[in-house]
């Protein structure tokens, strides 16, 4: 999956967490005791006076940093004890600024079954009134959750359907339901399907009340409503 970030962005989050980064309870651990020697050292020294500040006055502003730096390592030890930052928070930190709100994948399959494959399956969505590739939120272990999606919704064995990415594309458009631009992330799939059944292999049919059918991407080019909705996505698997 890829991530979109704005650089101001990243640059907040690491000067708010540089701190945290490479923290260890070691580095809290010598600021206190670091302090307390400190301490410890200015209880034997004597001062001399400085001008109109005397060497006890110093000797006291002294201790309060002292004092300051030891307190400084315990709120670290403690922090770092009740709220540990590792590697994992970060990452899920840089992940929140990710600026790609749909993340799909988009399925491209031909009908291999004739001599001459050159149009692509389709499925109908009845809120959108629009055809569509077939298409699946991005998420981890992508092409094994695609294949067993495919393979539920067509009723096609796994084993017949084999995966292959091609592309990604990631784009601001506007977004017609939200009324506001988003950003996509649309990365690209072929999937070659070793068994068609005879259903399948009608220029429209339905499997379990999904309704599908076949179409070159120049009827797709043709179709009002699709390239009003889906212009980016024709244009991507045209160009595979």
């Amino acid at each position: 999956m890829k991530l979109l970030i704005d650089e101001k962005s990243l640059k907040y989050l690491l000067e708010t967490k540089r701190d945290c980064i490479g923290f260890k309870l070691s580095n809290g651990i010598e600021d206190t005791f670091a302090g307390i020697g400190f301490l410890a050292s200015l209880a034997v020294a004597e001062y001399k006076d400085l001008g109109f500040l005397s060497g006890e006055i110093i000797k006291v502003v002294l201790a309060i940093i002292g004092i300051a730096y030891s307190f400084r390592g315990i709120i670290m030890i403690v922090k770092n004890v009740k709220e540990p930052y590792n590697q994992n928070d970060m990452y899920n930190d840089i992940k929140k600024l990710d600026e790609v709100t749909h993340p799909f994948s988009v399925v491209a399959i031909k009908d291999t079954f004739n001599e001459y494959p050159n149009r692509y399956l389709l499925y109908y969505d009845e809120r959108w009134d629009c055809k569509f590739f077939p298409s699946y939120k991005t998420v981890d272990n992508n092409e094994d959750n695609i294949k067993s999606k495919l393979s539920s919704e067509l009723k096609v064995d796994e084993s017949k359907i084999k995966l292959e990415f091609k592309t990604f594309e990631i784009q601001k458009k506007f977004s017609v339901s939200h009324n506001e631009d988003r950003v996509y992330d649309h990365r690209a799939y072929v999937a070659q399907v070793t068994y068609f059944s005879d259903l399948m292999k009608k220029d429209e049919f339905e499997i379990e009340g999904k309704k599908y059918c076949w179409m070159t991407i120049h009827d797709m080019e043709k179709d009002e409503r699709i390239m009003q909705i889906n212009a980016d996505v024709v244009g991507l698997i045209k160009g595979l």
